[in-house]
């Protein structure tokens, strides 16, 4: 189980006449970054084209979480890396964050404190959200590809189901 009932927290007040925003939940490894190791240097943590103007824009309309299967610090870092003053970012979720069942670890987003209808998962494999496939959109695993379009092609259609 998570370490709480709320992974996201509560939002602060919507103004009258405003939409709740959906959540977008994004997986890291292989979705927005990439990390090689080079001899010499040691890990390098790649950030997927056009990530940063994905984020800016995506949080014009959504509720942002990065949701990785790495511990939370390295969520941290990362976000930190990517929204310094936390303007777009929300939630920083990590390994903490999933549960165990059937022997594997897993995503239930049931724990996040939104409404399920409301959530949009993105990642290149929805192995880790077996209860919530619905909510998933794949894209293509990241390997650290200068020329992939991956999220500039998904921004239309993430705003227009905004």
């Amino acid at each position: 189980m998570p370490p709480v009932k709320c992974l996201l927290g509560d939002r602060g007040p919507i103004p009258a006449g405003y939409q709740v925003p959906k959540t977008l939940v994004i997986n890291v490894n292989g979705v927005i970054v990439h990390s090689e190791y080079k001899f010499g240097i040691g890990f390098e943590i790649l950030k997927r084209p056009g990530l940063s103007a994905f984020i800016q824009r995506m949080s014009r309309s959504y509720e942002i979480a990065l949701f990785g299967d790495m511990d939370q610090g390295h969520i941290m870092e990362i976000a930190e890396a990517l929204d310094p003053e936390q303007r777009y970012i929300q939630g920083r979720l990590g390994r903490e964050s999933t549960i165990m069942k059937n022997g594997v670890y897993i995503k239930d987003f049931s724990y996040l404190g939104r409404a399920l209808k409301d959530v949009v998962y993105i990642d290149f494999t929805d192995d880790m959200v077996p209860e919530h496939k619905a909510n998933c959109i794949l894209v293509p695993e990241w390997k650290g590809e200068r020329d992939d379009r991956a999220l500039i092609d998904l921004v239309p259609f993430l705003e227009n189901i905004a």
